[in-house]
């Protein structure tokens, strides 16, 4: 199950690797770098915002015993 969530999150980073450059890209060439700069600090912004979000004691409560869980099957067989 771990490897899912490493295999997601290292999908997602490359999908962030892949868009970050290219909308500044497109927006250095269609309007100015100001803009396009404007618009990765948009990013920041809106990802900092949907970060306050996130229980980080809830997470680790989880994967603690996720992992408990797959202990006790895998000790088992």
């Amino acid at each position: 199950r771990s490897t899912e969530f490493f295999g997601f999150f290292g999908f997602f980073g490359k999908v962030a690797a892949f868009i970050g450059p290219m909308l500044y890209t497109v927006l250095a060439v269609m309007y100015d770098s100001r803009v396009a700069i404007s618009s990765l600090a948009v990013l920041i912004i809106a990802g900092t915002i949907m970060m306050l979000w996130v229980d980080v004691e809830d997470g680790i409560a989880v994967a603690t015993a996720e992992d408990a869980r797959i202990r006790g099957i895998t000790e088992s067989e």
